[in-house]
Parts: structure tokens; C-alpha cells; sequence
């Protein structure tokens, strides 16, 4: 009878125990797709951060652009024509052009990062483990 109840008593802790173990290894496989997850949000926020960014410095660039083109140094030649040889005009000209295309890229960037980040984020929080009398189960919300 004592060595019943004492296999009886040892079957039942190990049971016990390795549902609990099992538990927590399911559990920290999930919470580790979600942290996958939510890493993966975070390098799309600085994506979203970097096209801020650079959509920024397109539009100062811009205005500067056109502020040295306008402050350079004019004059009218021979047949009556505004021209210029200062060198504040070609740097502004220069300015336009890269202007273009750090707010382009910064725009597809800011874009491209909002969505993703959203999206990652959201997949994050979709995932979620439940423990009930018959075990584990996973859940995941579309």
C-alpha cells in the first residue's frame, strides 16, 4: 500500500512538473516570435524616423537652393540679358536636384516604414498563448 501511494505521489509531481516545464517552453517560444515581432517594428520605426529625416533636409535644401541662386551676384550683358558667373548660383543649382531626391526618398521611406511598423506591430500583439485544464494552445487573431 506505502509503495502504491508512493509511486502514486511520484507519478503525479512528475506529471505535474513537466506540464508546467512544457508551459513555460511553449510559452517562451511564442513570446519569442513575438519579440521577433516587435524588433522588427522597431527597425521599420527608425526607417520611418530616417525618411522624416530626410524629407526634411530635401526641403531646407530646397529653400537654400533657391536662396543662394537668388542672392548671387546679377547683371545684364550686351544684348540685355540677366546673367550671372557667381558661383552661389551653380551651388544652388546643384541644391535643387538633390533636394528632389532626398525628399523622394525620404517620402517612399516614411512610407514604406509607417506601414511595416504597423504591420509588424500588430502581428505582435496578435499572438498570445492560453493555458486551460487540457493543456496549451496557441492563439492567433487575423
Amino acid at each position: 500500500m506505502i509503495k502504491k501511494s508512493f509511486f502514486l505521489i511520484t507519478l503525479l509531481s512528475f506529471l505535474s512538473l513537466s506540464n508546467v516545464f512544457g508551459q513555460q517552453k511553449s510559452n517562451s517560444i511564442h513570446e519569442d516570435q513575438a519579440m521577433k515581432y516587435r524588433l522588427k517594428a522597431m527597425k521599420y520605426d527608425n526607417l520611418k524616423g530616417t525618411g522624416s529625416s530626410l524629407m526634411i533636409v530635401g526641403g531646407v535644401s530646397f529653400f537654400s537652393g533657391i536662396g543662394l541662386m537668388a542672392s548671387a551676384d546679377w547683371y545684364t550683358d550686351a544684348s540685355g540679358y540677366r546673367v550671372t558667373d557667381d558661383d552661389r548660383f551653380l551651388y544652388g543649382f546643384l541644391l535643387m536636384p538633390a533636394s528632389i531626391i532626398f525628399s523622394a526618398a525620404g517620402t517612399i521611406f516614411y512610407i514604406v516604414g509607417r506601414k511595416k511598423h504597423a504591420t509588424y506591430m500588430k502581428k505582435a500583439q496578435t499572438i498570445s498563448v492560453q493555458a486551460n485544464s487540457n493543456g496549451i494552445g496557441i492563439s492567433i487573431k487575423f
